[in-house]
């Protein structure tokens, strides 16, 4: 045998044997390692994005609730005064609450009010109102609570 080929068949037979060792290395060792550390940031991630949900479902609750026990709502609803939809109506309200739509229903699911706002798409906030109503009175209607008014309420007044 040839010098040649004593120096390049135990060089090749330890590649071969590296490349053998190393791919069992990563595939038991390594790759679980890594799959483990993705499914935990991707639960940390669906975590943190139910959170988020979570506190913005608990603002909504809060302010539907604030806002439908408040005595000039409810004098909306009776009146539908201009000067309700003027002095709380307006899109920088519902920016401010982070809201794009909003909408004052009557006990009967009627429509009093209804506001759609797209103030992320640029920097003016634009009504988007006339073009989605039909599509938010429908998706509200599975929304709605009916309310017993004449319930007793403990609540303080």
């Amino acid at each position: 045998m040839s010098i040649f080929a004593k120096t390049t068949i135990p060089i090749v037979l330890m590649a071969v044997v590296l490349a053998v060792a190393s791919f069992f290395i990563q595939r038991h060792l390594i790759f679980p390692a890594f799959a483990t550390i993705e499914r935990d940031s991707a639960r940390d991630q669906i975590d943190r994005v139910v959170r988020r949900i979570e506190a913005q479902l608990e603002t909504i609750e809060f302010t539907v609730y604030d806002w439908a026990a408040w005595d000039d709502t409810y004098e909306f609803s009776n009146d539908l005064n201009q000067r309700y939809v003027t002095s709380n109506l307006q899109p920088d309200t519902f920016e401010n609450f982070g809201f794009e739509v909003a909408l004052i229903m009557d006990r009967n699911g009627n429509s009093l009010w209804a506001g759609v706002f797209d103030y992320r798409s640029g920097e003016d906030i634009i009504d988007r109102t006339e073009s989605h109503q039909s599509e938010l009175l429908a998706a509200a209607s599975d929304y709605t609570e009916n309310i017993d008014l004449s319930a007793d309420c403990s609540c303080p007044r």
